[in-house]
């Protein structure tokens, strides 16, 4: 039997089921296409890669939105499955502004979906040189202790750490504090790592991350005789 053959009784073989088959997948598809279309909104995390000499200066949305219009069924499946996350490659790139617009096809889509609109349409990097500078560190204590303790010590080790980041954000800063320690529960000495709120002015810690140490000690009274 020549290989024509072959394919034709394939194709032939069970033709019956195979139709069927056919016409209720038609069918379906019909069914999902004329369903009620409604608009949904979906996020995709947005990561911008950099060359290693430099770094985003200024606030960079981290998602972007994307609101869709499509049958029911074909939405909720968008809904729920994971996205690999949008990566705007500017490892070519040059200190400066770049401007990077998103599309529709930057989300995969099954037929009968669309995009109504994409926020943000376009996103402006600012890039900087990454500089580096080594800055006091500062604790920030809030509330009062309970009555009847007091705090003997308060230090952070080691006292200054070397912070990296855009330029013009690492010379504005002159030191880092940590986040406020709430005393109010405080009855005995603590040690723990700082709080540092440098993720919010897109700067990083070079080495290890100070410790902060409290000693507290109960008041002695003074008893007269």
């Amino acid at each position: 039997m020549s290989l024509f053959d072959r394919l034709i009784a394939s194709l032939t073989y069970n033709s019956g089921a195979k139709i069927i088959s056919v016409v209720i997948a038609a069918v379906l598809w019909v069914v999902v296409l004329g369903s009620r279309n409604i608009e949904v909104t979906k996020d995709i995390a947005l990561e911008i890669i950099t060359p290693s000499h430099l770094v985003a200066a200024n606030d960079v949305p981290e998602k972007v939105t994307f609101k869709l219009a499509g049958p029911k069924a074909f939405l909720r499946a968008i809904l729920d499955r994971p996205e690999t996350p949008i990566r705007i490659n500017l490892s070519g790139a040059k200190a400066g502004m770049v401007t990077y617009r998103f599309f529709s096809d930057n989300i995969s889509l099954p037929i009968g979906v669309k995009v109504l609109s994409v926020t943000p349409a376009s996103i402006m990097v600012k890039l900087e040189t990454v500089k580096k500078k080594e800055v006091p560190v500062r604790l920030e204590l809030a509330g009062n202790l309970p009555e009847g303790y007091r705090i003997t010590q308060a230090t952070v080790k080691p006292a200054t750490i070397k912070i990296k980041g855009a330029e013009s954000k690492i010379d504005s800063i002159s030191e880092i504090p940590t986040r406020p320690i709430d005393l109010a529960q405080l009855k005995s000495s603590i040690t723990m790592q700082a709080n540092l709120d440098l993720a919010r002015q897109g700067l990083e810690v070079e080495g290890v991350m100070p410790q902060v140490f409290i000693e507290v000690t109960p008041v002695q009274a003074n008893f007269k005789i």
